[in-house]
């Protein structure tokens, strides 16, 4: 298979996953299910094929990061039942002295995200996590479920994307072209990051892509790096169970997700990759 028939495939699958979440309200866990099944056949897989890697991506990210999520939502309600977010944030509440209100939440959310998983910190500062039941386990694991199956599920799209053999002719066909060397690892990430909607699956997906062509790109494992890691704030939308966290728990329907959820994080993964620019030109000058 080609390059461009991929990209095609690709395309296609994006574009049903979306029409099926906006158009037809299927829930995002069933219409990964269908996207990925319908690329895996469209691929060549075939439909047991397709099945296996599937199952395989699915429980391959339920066990690196289902016990981190279900832990980190535990964490997440201890914290919010001690009254630790609330310090937090009057304490930065009283550092800017009432000014620059906008900061307190968010860098308190910046702390808070340290420790736990990063959808489960959205619920963790909304102001509804404390509607939530009383116990902590119980409660973990209900705001936990639905971005563990989100992300389950991206992860197994992901599966059958990274499986496909057109990915070589495409990694080459990015390596060939004319683009500036750091470009290739942040466009990698974001395309993955589109299609598959889970940061994790997406900058592990592109680090695999990226790490063949490491000594034709002429880059630093760092910047590669880096640069993927900024390519993976791109592409927040449907498929993305932090994109569904943030909306339910903010009260936003999908117009305003999209909007205070996908343009922001694609404005700063375009800040994140001009910094990363900067940077890597500024080591390539710098003797060592």
């Amino acid at each position: 298979m080609s390059a461009g028939v991929f990209i095609l495939i690709l395309v296609v699958a994006i574009a049903a996953l979306v029409l099926m979440i906006v158009k037809a309200k299927m829930h995002p866990v069933l219409a990964l299910f269908i996207a990925a099944l319908g690329t895996g056949i469209a691929l060549g897989y075939g439909v047991t094929g397709s099945v296996d890697y599937i199952s395989n991506g699915f429980g391959g990210t339920l066990g690196s990061v289902g016990i981190t999520i279900i832990l980190g939502a535990i964490i997440s309600m201890a914290i919010e039942d001690t009254g630790a977010a609330k310090v937090i944030a009057n304490f930065f509440i009283k550092l800017f002295r009432g000014k620059r209100m906008e900061l307190a939440p968010a860098l308190t959310a910046f702390i808070m995200s340290i420790p736990v998983f990063g959808d489960i910190t959205m619920v963790l500062t909304a102001p509804i996590a404390s509607m939530l039941s009383n116990k902590w386990v119980a409660r973990g694991l209900v705001v936990c479920l639905s971005p563990l199956l989100i992300t389950a599920m991206g992860g197994a799209f992901g599966n059958v994307l990274k499986n496909s053999p057109a990915l070589e002719p495409l990694s080459k066909l990015i390596a060939d072209s004319p683009i500036p060397a750091i470009l290739v690892p942040w466009a990698i990430a974001a395309i993955m990051m589109t299609s598959v909607g889970s940061m994790t699956t997406a900058g592990m997906t592109a680090a695999a892509i990226v790490l063949p062509m490491m000594p034709d790109l002429g880059l630093s494992s760092l910047a590669a790096v880096l640069a993927i890691g900024s390519g993976t704030l791109m592409g927040n939308h449907y498929n993305n169970s932090g994109f569904w966290v943030m909306g339910q728990f903010f009260h936003l329907n999908t117009k305003q997700s999209v909007k205070y959820v996908t343009v922001p994080c694609a404005v700063a993964s375009v800040i994140c990759l001009i910094a990363v620019v900067i940077l890597n030109a500024v080591r390539r000058w710098t003797p060592t």
